[in-house]
C-alpha cells in the first residue's frame, strides 16, 4: 500500500544512470531517504519537483532502510537572491536533517519553511536564530537579560564561555567575546523573538564573523552540517 507526507527535500543526489536517492523532512519531523526510480531521466518531470527545499506531497512506499518514491506534487518553493543566502538554507536545512537523524522531531518541514522565509528577509538573523535554537538543543540557555554573574542589568559584554551577558565588573573575570552595545541589543532581540517575527529584529550589526563564534562553539555537541557551512564561510 503506497504512503502520503508531506515533506521538504533537502538533497537529490544520482543514483545509477537515471535513478535519485532524496533526502527530505517530513511535517512530522522525520528524516527520510527515498529512491526516485527514472528522477533524472530527461523525460521525467519529478526530477525538477525533487530538488532542495521545496516542499511537496509525496506518494511513497515506506520501508527500511529505503523508501520508494512513487509520484509528487510542488506546494511550496523557494529560490534565493544570490549563492551566500543559497548556501545559508543549505547550511540550516542540511543541519536539520543531521539533528534529526540523530533525534528525530526536533525540526518539522513547517520549521524549515519558517527558517527560509527568516533568510529571505535576514540571512544573518536566520543563522543566528538557528544557533540560539541549537544551543537550547543542547540543554544552553544563553542568558541575554542580565549579567550571567552577578544579575546585573547593567551589562557591557558577552561572554559564550560565561553562558551570556556579563557586566563591566564581571568582564575582568571571564572572556568576553562581545563588547558592541547594538551587537547586544541584536543578541537580545533574536533571542526573545518568535521566529516568525525574527524578521522585525535590527540585523545590520551581524558579521559572519560573529555566526562563526555561535557555530563552531556547537558543532562538537550539534551535528551541524560544516561541509555546507565551509562552503559559505569561504565565500565571504
Amino acid at each position: 500500500m503506497n504512503n502520503k507526507l508531506v515533506a521538504m527535500i533537502v538533497s537529490s543526489t544520482q543514483y545509477k544512470e537515471k535513478d535519485a536517492l532524496v533526502r527530505m523532512i517530513s511535517e512530522e519531523g522525520k528524516s527520510i531517504t527515498m529512491i526516485a526510480k527514472g528522477a533524472n531521466a530527461p523525460t521525467s518531470k519529478y526530477g525538477a519537483y525533487l530538488q532542495p527545499f521545496n516542499v511537496c506531497a509525496i506518494e511513497c512506499h515506506i520501508k527500511e532502510p529505503l523508501s520508494t518514491f512513487m509520484s509528487a506534487s510542488i506546494l511550496k518553493t523557494f529560490s534565493f537572491s544570490d549563492i551566500h543566502h543559497l548556501a545559508a538554507a543549505s547550511f540550516i536545512v542540511q543541519s536539520m536533517d543531521a539533528i534529526n537523524q540523530m533525534e528525530p522531531h526536533n525540526f518539522d518541514c513547517w520549521k524549515a519553511v519558517e527558517y527560509l522565509n527568516l533568510i529571505q528577509h535576514s540571512m544573518m538573523a536566520a543563522l543566528l536564530k538557528f544557533c540560539f535554537n541549537c544551543f537550547e538543543m543542547d540543554g544552553r540557555q544563553l542568558i541575554v537579560d542580565e549579567c550571567v554573574d552577578c544579575g546585573s542589568l547593567q551589562v557591557s559584554g558577552f561572554s559564550l564561555s560565561a553562558g551570556g551577558f556579563v557586566c563591566k565588573n564581571c568582564s575582568h573575570f571571564e572572556k568576553v567575546d562581545l563588547h558592541d552595545i547594538e551587537v547586544l541589543k541584536t543578541l537580545r532581540c533574536i533571542s526573545k523573538a518568535p521566529l516568525e517575527l525574527t524578521y522585525r529584529c535590527p540585523s545590520h550589526a551581524l558579521s559572519m564573523g560573529m555566526i562563526q563564534l555561535f557555530v563552531h562553539d556547537l558543532k562538537d555537541s550539534i551535528p551541524l552540517a560544516m561541509k555546507s557551512w565551509k562552503f559559505m564561510d569561504d565565500l565571504v
